[in-house]
Order: structure tokens, then sequence, then C-alpha cells
């Protein structure tokens, strides 16, 4: 099967190749979300490029094309002769995640991969499944060596993915991610704080807390006690809370049936920038999401619940120890709690600190800045 793929993406590759024949626009940039959203990283650097340099031509293929109803960018659907035509054309192609391995890439083209997690956490799926076959092995480093960068939130990222992929870490650009440039202005993050609250209609007075677990291969243990965590964080921080909850929806469901203050309970799930919801939340529950990363730039509370850390070992496993994050650990709701009442923010901001130093972060507020400062340079040296 795997076998066929391969040759399935050679004959798409030749046929694309065709469109050789029209040249590339030294001014055209591709952005390619692995989920179709307009988010993550490839926003951030998109609208700091909107606002700084308008002579760039910005391509994005999304599944709704709404959302650039006020931006000067263009949008199309994936697989249209469209979306072949300006991979084809463009200078640059910047994705997050993996990039169609049909596409033959052509000579003065530049591939960025942002990713879209930071921090050394959980192992990537090339590592911990166990049926990488030899021709999908094949595809996967083939796709692998057309990459130009990669953007590195830190020393510790660039060691694992480097670990796991097999990729040359001179490839590596160590600038943050973009998408966490804006945990550094705290105007950005009171203005989307703002608009959060309006989205969803919740009263000033409360706080938020977020929780937002990892995607899973297998169904999530849906036992949190949201009801009991409410009531703890209400009396331990003096403070009334409403519970955002970001998982796929079958698990929503569940929550919701497990928890009679169902009204004290917004679902999140389809809001498309979790950065935006970070920058309003108090308080962030998570397993082994990189929001933790994130996160844990603005210093704010965050606990992990991990009440299935055995079997993601065995599944996934970590390059950063899960003893060795600075987020206070729990397994069960009853640690959780007790993680809760006993929770020091002196002792916290202190341990987060040294764990930005141990991992070597590369977080300044300025990723998004130094990418486009990089494509505009290789633009210059050929003009």
């Amino acid at each position: 099967m795997e076998f066929i793929k391969y040759i399935i993406i050679f004959i798409l590759r030749y046929i694309i190749s065709s469109l050789c024949i029209f040249p590339i626009d030294n001014r055209k940039i591709v952005f390619y979300p692995i989920n179709g959203n307009y988010y993550c990283n490839l926003k951030y650097i998109s609208e700091y490029i909107e606002n700084n340099f308008n002579e760039k031509k910005i391509i994005w293929f999304l599944k709704d094309k709404k959302v650039f109803n006020n931006k000067k960018f263009f949008s199309y659907r994936k697989n249209s002769f469209s979306f072949f035509y300006h991979v084809m054309t463009a200078r640059f192609i910047i994705f997050n995640d993996t990039f169609p391995k049909y596409f033959f890439k052509r000579k003065k083209q530049i591939y960025i991969n942002t990713w879209h997690g930071g921090g050394a956490y959980k192992k990537i799926d090339s590592v911990y499944k166990n049926d990488l076959k030899y021709f999908r092995k094949k595809r996967m480093l083939e796709a692998l060596n057309k990459i130009d960068y990669i953007i590195a939130s830190s020393e510790g990222f660039k060691r694992a993915f480097a670990e796991d992929t097999g990729i040359n870490v001179s490839k590596f650009l160590n600038i943050g991610m973009p998408r966490n440039d804006i945990f550094f202005s705290k105007e950005k993050i009171e203005n989307i704080s703002s608009k959060i609250y309006d989205i969803y209609n919740i009263d000033t007075r409360k706080k938020i807390v977020l929780y937002a677990p990892t995607f899973r291969e297998h169904n999530l243990k849906d036992d949190l006690n949201i009801d009991r965590i409410l009531e703890t964080l209400n009396k331990r921080f003096n403070n009334q809370y409403i519970f955002m909850l970001r998982c796929h929806p079958h698990i929503m469901n569940k929550v919701l049936k497990k928890n009679k203050k169902s009204n004290n309970i917004i679902d999140v799930s389809l809001y498309p920038d979790m950065q935006e919801l970070l920058c309003a939340t108090d308080i962030l529950i998570t397993d082994y999401s990189s929001c933790m990363w994130d996160f844990s730039l603005m210093y704010k509370p965050c606990f992990i619940y991990a009440n299935d850390l055995e079997e993601y070992k065995i599944e996934r496993n970590f390059h950063t120890p899960i003893k060795d994050w600075p987020f206070p650990l729990s397994i069960n709701n009853d640690e959780l709690i007790k993680n809760i009442d006993n929770f020091d923010n002196d002792k916290y901001i202190k341990k987060v600190k040294e764990h930005h130093e141990k991992l070597g972060s590369y977080e300044n507020g300025q990723a998004s800045e130094k990418i486009c400062i990089l494509i505009n340079c290789i633009c210059s040296e050929e003009s």
C-alpha cells in the first residue's frame, strides 16, 4: 500500500511540474496551514508582512475565505488549479506541519516550516509510531529534505526535533515562535482578552480557567470533575471562575453530562486561534499540549492533569521528563485539587524562569519581525 502511495505521489509530482513553465513571482508568499484555518504562526507572520511590507503578495489556502473580508490577502481552496498554480509560482512556501509531498520544489523556492508547538515535551509522530514502512519513511525524509528553514522556540526544541526527524540543525532559525510574540505586549494581551470576553459574553468580573488537552490517537479519559475544580479555584484564589473547554466534540458532550453546572462551561473548541484564548485565560489546565509552553511566557498558573500518563509514555513518551516540567502534576482529581490548594505563585514563577533557561528559550517577542527580515534579505540578494 505504501509503495502504491509512493508511485501515485511520483506521478502527481511529474504532472504538477508542468507548471514550471510559469515564472516564479519573487513577491509571492504562500501560506499553507495544516488544518485550513487562519491561525498559528502563519497568521502572525502574514499579518506582520501585511502591516510592514505592502509590496508582498500573500496567498492563503483556507477552508473559509470569509476571514479575509477586511484584508488584502488572497485565499483559494486546496487542490484547486489556483492552489497548484500559486504553490508552483511562489518564491516562499510557509507551512506549520507537513506540506503535500506531491509538489516538485523549484530551485529558487524557499520552504519555511514554522511547526506548531514549542518547548521540548512530547515526541513527534515520526518517532512514536511503529508502523513507519520503508516507503513511508522515504516520503517523510524527502519532505524533510525540501525544508530550507524551520523555526525553533528553544534550544531544547531544536535538539528534540533534530533527534526525532534527522533534520540538519543548520536549518533551524533560533528566533522563537511568531504566534508567541503577542505575549510580550501587555497592551495586545489586554485587547485580545477583551475581545474574547465580548465574543463569549463573559462577565468581566469573572476569571477564566481553560482546559485544553492535547490530541489523542485514542479516546481521552473524560473524568475531570469541573464542578469540584471550580469550587476549589473560587476558594483558593478568591475569584469567580468560568470554565472554558477546548477538545473534540465527543469528549465535550461526555464532560457536560458529568458536570451539572454546565452554565459555567463554555465550549471554545471551534475558536480558530488558541493564542487569543490563552491571552484571556487566567489559569490553564492541560496534559501534554505545547500550549503550556506558550502560556508559560505570561507566567500565569498552569496545572498538568495527566490521567493517562503511563499509557501515554508507552504510546509516545517525552523528551523532557514530565517530572522536570515546572507545572504542578496530577494524575487524578484529588491530586489536582490538592495542587490548586497548595499553589505558591512565587515558587511557580521561579520554576518557570528556570525551565525557560534550562530549555534555552529563544522567545523574545520579535520572531515575526525576524522571519520577515530573512524573507526580505533573500529577495534583496537576487534582485
